[in-house]
């Protein structure tokens, strides 16, 4: 989990960087190697794998953040952490069924699952978002991390779905089936849109 939540935190690394052997984050694999390297558990797992464990970890966390930051202000009240959940949900559906439709029309359906888990990875710089507004209390400098965290947050959701956008392209040619050039533009605006999001949802940090 601490490997994933890295990557996200620095997403623009590649596998292989610095001349490792293996990925840059202890997923990959040398070349010639077996595609997925063994964990410290002894399972075969690839940290850009989609999981739902830590975008709902780091949904609740934000929203806790959201209320902690209102608290300080002495504006908290039962409901800010009731609309703020609620909000962040609406938004979070808006966005996982506009793709999914997105997708589908294209004739390249996504699983809602994974769809929803990569766009959730945008909660954990959110999270941290609200920690920098808490920390500098409104100074400019905080525009500096929300410029990165932002950026992290769609550089990460489009090297996930690139990824997985390839390893369904192999399947997909298996078939017979050729791929559509609409994907990649799909995963383009996919990616665009969570600075507009994160932007959105620290409105009221």
């Amino acid at each position: 989990m601490l490997r994933k939540v890295l990557l996200l935190l620095c997403p623009f690394i590649k596998k292989g960087d610095q001349g490792a052997p293996t990925n840059a984050w202890g997923g990959g694999a040398s070349p010639g190697a077996e595609p997925q390297a063994a964990g410290p558990d002894g399972l075969k797992v690839d940290v850009e794998d989609a999981d739902l464990y830590i975008p709902l970890m780091a949904y609740v966390t934000y929203v806790m953040l959201y209320g902690v930051h209102r608290g300080m202000l002495k504006e908290f009240n039962p409901e800010v952490l009731s609309n703020t959940f609620s909000f962040a949900m609406v938004l979070a559906i808006l966005e996982v069924g506009g793709f999914y439709m997105a997708f589908y029309f294209v004739g390249n359906p996504v699983p809602a699952l994974p769809l929803a888990a990569n766009i959730g990875y945008k909660y954990v710089p959110c999270a941290l978002l609200v920690v920098a507004r808490i920390v500098l209390a409104g100074h400019t400098v905080y525009w500096l991390f929300f410029a990165y965290f932002s950026a992290c947050a769609a550089w990460s959701i489009r090297r996930f779905m690139m990824r997985m956008e390839s390893a369904t392209q192999q399947v997909r040619q298996q078939y017979g089936v050729p791929p559509s050039p609409l994907v990649t533009h799909i995963i383009t605006v996919m990616a665009g849109m969570q600075v507009p999001m994160c932007f959105i949802l620290l409105k009221g940090a």
